[in-house]
């Protein structure tokens, strides 16, 4: 079995992620083109030519994490965001007490006590890995119930 569950975006989101690499492809581009005064491109300040190089870099390489952000299931469940776990292993999987699965909203939901409070969090993966992802949690840990039930959302 698999511990690792890609995020799942939203449509929308994909294609604001994707403009914004290209956004940036575009000034890493242009900007190493000044740099080595390549075709109408030429460099008057080399400094900040560089500096928007290193700016882009980054910029994509916080892309390229945030593309890959992935749920990693150890003792915890882990959003892990490069090497950052982003819920700072507040998920445990001995604390938690059931995994519903929404079917009228492709949607799971995790039920579990942090910090002696009840909680209930959204989990973002593809509908195909509902099953695997609570199969998995239910391994680590056999109280865990799973559950597919309608939920209605609240309108405020």
């Amino acid at each position: 079995m698999k511990n690792k569950f890609k995020y799942k975006y939203s449509t929308a989101f994909k294609i604001i992620l994707f403009a914004f690499l290209f956004a940036w492809l575009a000034i890493f581009a242009i900007n190493m083109m000044r740099v080595a005064n390549l075709f109408i491109f030429y460099s008057r300040d080399i400094i900040a030519e560089i500096t928007c190089i290193l700016a882009s870099l980054f910029a994509i390489a916080v892309w390229f994490c945030l593309f890959n952000l992935k749920y990693v299931i150890t003792d915890k469940i882990a959003l892990k965001f490069g090497f950052i776990d982003i819920i700072k292993g507040k998920f445990r999987v001995d604390k938690t007490i059931k995994i519903v699965q929404a079917t009228n909203q492709d949607k799971l939901y995790i039920n579990l006590i942090v910090d002696d409070q009840p909680h209930i969090a959204l989990i973002n993966v593809h509908p195909d890995d509902f099953e695997s992802f609570a199969n998995y949690v239910r391994s680590k840990n056999p109280k865990v119930l799973f559950d597919q039930a309608e939920i209605e959302e609240k309108e405020e």
